[in-house]
């Protein structure tokens, strides 16, 4: 396991936990760093298996990182490099010959706390993982999120502290559940998926002006839920896809909210899917 000299941070590393007789052994390590300016940090996290969270952190340092992993089958790296402000942690890299069923349903969990005072990009890619991300109250200029064969729940229960540029979602075979998502004040906000239930919930403090919203599913349901008093211009491409639109007018090749004109802020929503279901619906 690489882990570089920290300067101002604090490693504490954990004996072995052992599981049951004869199965994975788990090791834990902790580390953490204080603050010492506010500059803007770039967060990557390759995950490859497990439970992984992430929030806010409250006690004013830059970052907590708690990690437990299979001793055996991975070999995790966390870098934080100093003049680059980029914090970066993996656990993808697998040592030797490992076989498929060592990698089912271990008990590696990956907790990371971010300091919400900090302007953030964060990049989180995940393989089979259980993920719970509490992104509320962060200082967000951007976020990427690329999920394989996962379950993930992407909540803004606070306002981002900053207005963000982005927000990209790719998901694969995964389960993806979305709340709040005009919390996290993007400008942009673009999803791409194979296949499934998509359900966005849109709902939240926008900011004013205009918001683009791209939605590209190959197959299954698109469900769009908006916030009264928000303009929407919802323009579908598709080809054996059903369009349930609620109340929104019919201009041109679009539909729109009676309001959509005189609107302080503007979703401009523009979805792609090849069979399957998009249907719009009002928050309430």
């Amino acid at each position: 396991m690489t882990l570089r000299p920290l300067g101002t941070g604090v490693l504490t590393a954990l004996l072995a936990l052992p599981a049951a007789a004869g199965a994975q052994e788990y090791r834990t390590v902790r580390q953490s760093r204080r603050l010492d300016t506010s500059a803007p940090v770039t967060v990557t996290v390759e995950f490859a298996v497990g439970r992984f969270q992430v929030g806010p952190a409250s006690d004013g340092r830059l970052y907590h990182v708690d990690l437990t992993y299979v001793e055996d089958l991975f070999d995790p790296s966390i870098d934080y490099d100093a003049a680059d402000r980029a914090l970066a942690i993996r656990v993808s890299e697998t040592r030797g010959n490992v076989k498929p069923r060592d990698l089912k349903n271990p008990r590696q969990e990956l907790t990371l706390q971010l300091n919400p005072n900090v302007p953030l990009d964060l990049n989180l890619q995940f393989g089979a993982v259980k993920a719970e991300l509490a992104l509320g109250g962060l200082a967000l200029r951007q976020a990427r999120v690329e999920t394989g064969a996962s379950e993930t729940v992407l909540s803004f229960d606070r306002p981002n502290a900053i207005v963000c540029d982005e927000l990209r979602l790719a998901v694969g075979a995964a389960k993806l559940t979305t709340r709040a998502l005009g919390n996290s004040r993007c400008r942009a906000v673009r999803f791409e998926g194979a296949a499934g239930q998509v359900e966005l919930d849109l709902s939240g403090a926008w900011p004013e002006g205009e918001v683009s919203v791209d939605v590209a599913v190959a197959f299954g349901e698109v469900r769009l839920r908006v916030p009264p008093g928000i303009g929407v211009r919802l323009h579908t491409e598709r080809i054996l896809a059903r369009v349930d639109r609620a109340d929104l007018v019919k201009q041109g090749s679009a539909y729109f909210s009676a309001d959509y004109e005189r609107a302080a802020t503007k979703l401009d929503i523009d979805v792609s899917t090849a069979v399957g279901n998009v249907v719009f619906e009002w928050a309430r």
